[in-house]
């Protein structure tokens, strides 16, 4: 005890100012806000803008597959970028694939869930030696489909990483045919979750519907990303009894939904229209008088997030098309047995570190951003890793930039399958796998951005127009899809680093520091 306060009492203490800091912590912190105004100022050469661009899709399929009748509507809502670019991100949710026991109670692709899965792969280009989309194992449950792709896109270097899966049921003891299915996806720094879910069906039952949006989200819960861990373990100033004790907390310790930074929750909501004049004839009167605002002010969702029952927080682009349910199959027009509602929806929701704007508030010196990988890891995706043999390529060339890729794939794919007059059927088990293998990302040779430059996503900002329905007479429901845009930029690491050596002020800051005892 006593050679510890001879110790204390004989150390080269700091000087502390009045804000309490050291002169170091001082000089620290002026340092910072140098670097930023250097960044600013020479932001031209270390900043390139940037932005992720992610599509939601959801259908209520009632059964039905796409045959040669309903083949190219079905199209029209898959090309749904509103956009010269191809999305990012596709997260397209289908509900009612398939109702038999089975496909309720089991967690597996059902005959019909394949059909659709191959149907909307084909059209992407899966298959083909070089895809231009990436995908996720196909998520099934109780109906439901939600796929995931994600657009191979070289010059952001951007692989989906710590890719997980989570699924709720609701209704009696778990085997109704209602619930949520849900994917993770840590990109370039940023994670996304998508939840497809169907709620509580019929009138007179939005209480209900609340609860199963609580338990859906109560239920969601991911196991945690391994690159925290990683990151912890790599660190040379973390002792072994912290690093065991950070271990332990993250493998005990789930991830909700609200830890991510982007979330989409869609789906077939059920939510319908509330009030005693809400009837089916007062609906269909109103609608032919094109008084769709009108009927939106006794939409239940829209209350029910305005005062939190349910989905609060969440947000919803304006609604400018009409009721998505119920028509009568094969037609236009809506059914006289229930009152036409809005059912399908999309709602996003923005977590903290996607709510700030990156002008002039973090360079990569401020902010922890992981490096993209330029692999996959095999065991903490769930990706096929099925070889591919096709050598075609659908490519787009520079002067064909004012047409996305996907939409000059729909008129390459109804061309391939003009021949077809049936109803697609499920591929034999010998048909080999679309999915991308981990070996041809592996081989993506390098682009510019290097990978050694680090990506910074903040806002989320939904397209405006971009949220719609489709003519889709498949079933009883019509689809529904919505863009948003991640905005971000890229530090160039190299510009930056001679950005600073060029600086005077910088090192002789630098130097001040470097002179103050430790």
């Amino acid at each position: 005890m006593v050679l510890r306060w001879l110790v204390d009492k004989f150390r080269p203490k700091q000087r502390v100012s009045n804000s309490g800091k050291t002169k170091k912590e001082e000089l620290t912190t002026e340092l910072r806000k140098t670097l930023n105004n250097v960044i600013d100022d020479n932001e031209n050469c270390c900043t390139t803008g940037v932005s992720l661009r992610v599509v939601v899709g959801t259908y209520n399929v009632g059964e039905k597959l796409p045959d040669s009748e309903t083949r190219e509507e079905v199209l029209d809502w898959l090309t749904a970028t509103n956009s010269e670019e191809d999305p990012d991100i596709i997260a397209l949710g289908l509900q009612e694939v398939d109702m038999s026991p089975a496909s309720v109670l089991l967690e597996t692709l059902s005959p019909k869930g394949t059909v659709w899965t191959q149907f909307i792969e084909s059209f992407l280009g899966f298959g083909l030696e070089d895809p231009p989309y990436i995908a996720a194992q196909p998520v099934a449950v109780a109906g439901l489909l939600l796929l995931i792709f994600v657009r191979n896109r070289p010059e952001l270097q951007h692989t989906p990483q710590d890719i997980s899966h989570t699924i709720v049921r609701t209704g009696i003891q778990g085997f109704a045919n209602k619930g949520g299915v849900a994917v993770r996806i840590q990109l370039c720094g940023r994670t996304f979750v998508f939840v497809n879910s169907h709620l509580e069906a019929h009138e007179n039952r939005k209480d209900i519907r609340d609860d199963n949006y609580a338990s859906i989200l109560r239920g969601l819960s991911f196991p945690p990303m391994k690159d925290s861990v990683d990151a912890i373990s790599a660190s040379s100033e973390i002792d072994s009894e912290t690093l065991r004790l950070c271990r332990r907390h993250s493998t005990s310790q789930l991830s909700d939904i609200e830890s991510c930074d982007y979330a989409f929750w869609f789906g077939d909501l059920n939510y319908r229209l509330q009030g005693n004049s809400m009837n089916t004839h007062s609906v269909r009167t109103r609608l032919q008088r094109k008084q769709t605002q009108e009927l939106l002010r006794y939409d239940e969702l829209s209350h029910a997030t305005a005062c939190g029952q349910a989905f609060s927080g969440w947000k919803e682009m304006d609604i400018n098309f009409p009721p998505t349910y119920k028509f009568i199959e094969g037609t236009n027009s809506y059914s006289t047995k229930r009152t036409p509602a809005w059912t399908d929806r999309i709602l996003y929701w923005t977590g903290k570190r996607g709510r700030f704007n990156t002008k002039s508030t973090s360079t990569p010196l401020t902010v922890s951003v992981l490096p993209p990988r330029t692999h996959l890891d095999p065991g903490g995706s769930f990706f096929d890793n099925s070889p591919q043999t096709q050598t075609s390529y659908f490519s787009c060339s520079n002067d064909e930039a004012a047409t996305s890729c996907v939409r000059k794939r729909k008129s390459s794919y109804i061309n391939a399958q003009s021949g077809e007059q049936n109803a697609i059927s499920a591929p034999s088990s010998t048909t080999p796998s679309r999915r991308v293998s981990v070996t041809s990302i592996n081989n993506t040779p390098p682009h510019t951005p290097v990978a050694e430059d680090q990506f910074l996503f903040s806002h989320l900002v939904p397209v405006e127009n971009s949220y719609r329905s489709y003519q889709v007479m498949l079933s009883d429901h019509r689809p529904v899809s919505a863009a948003f845009c991640v905005k971000g930029v890229i530090y160039n690491t190299q510009a930056v680093a001679n950005a600073i050596a060029a600086d005077t002020k910088v090192k002789d800051m630098v130097e001040g520091i470097l002179r103050i005892p430790s």
